[in-house]
């Protein structure tokens, strides 16, 4: 699968990347692949929304509604809620439904952070032959990392000597929006 991308959007792609992750050597390593047919995850960095939303102190039921008006105890940045290590963090766009029972559904935009350290278990983004994956991280009896979908109709990628694999980064949340 090669890319089949307009080269200008490519080219803008690639550019995000490199200034993204200026210590990596793209030339040497190789480029991601990107393909139009294939939902893709597209990196999305907010470096200009500071908005504050009132905090709740108590939990609103999803039930019976709850008076919480009384109840605003701070105001809360969402970014700041969900990013901890802003210079190794971005946003990545959630494309396809392999992750969906573990949160990650399909046009949502989950936050990856390149300077968490990945455990057994961990949600992660990472590149395997060339092209991105969500999945979380597990090791294959064999000693090679396997990466397990949330989704029983998608099969596990199980990594070898001869797999091109690089992990990107832990998924620390996510969030959507219901109407556009």
């Amino acid at each position: 699968m090669g890319n089949q991308l307009p080269p200008s959007v490519i080219l803008e792609i690639q550019n995000e990347f490199l200034r993204l992750f200026p210590e990596r050597n793209w030339n040497a390593l190789g480029w991601p692949q990107f393909n139009e047919e294939v939902p893709g995850i597209g990196v999305f960095i907010n470096n200009d929304i500071d908005i504050e939303l009132n905090l709740y102190s108590s939990s609103v039921s999803a039930g019976f509604p709850s008076p919480a008006s009384d109840h605003i105890e701070e105001r809360l940045k969402i970014d700041k809620y969900l990013i901890k290590n802003e210079n190794s963090s971005f946003y990545a766009k959630v494309g396809g439904y392999s992750m969906v029972n573990a949160g990650l559904n399909y046009g949502a935009m989950a936050v990856v952070d390149r300077q968490a350290i990945a455990k057994i278990g961990s949600r992660v983004l990472a590149v395997v032959d060339g092209q991105f994956t969500m999945k979380i991280l597990n090791r294959a009896s064999d000693g090679f990392p396997l990466l397990m979908p949330a989704n029983e109709g998608f099969k596990p990628i199980h990594i070898t000597e001869f797999t091109s694999f690089e992990l990107w980064g832990v998924i620390t949340g996510t969030f959507h929006r219901f109407n556009d």
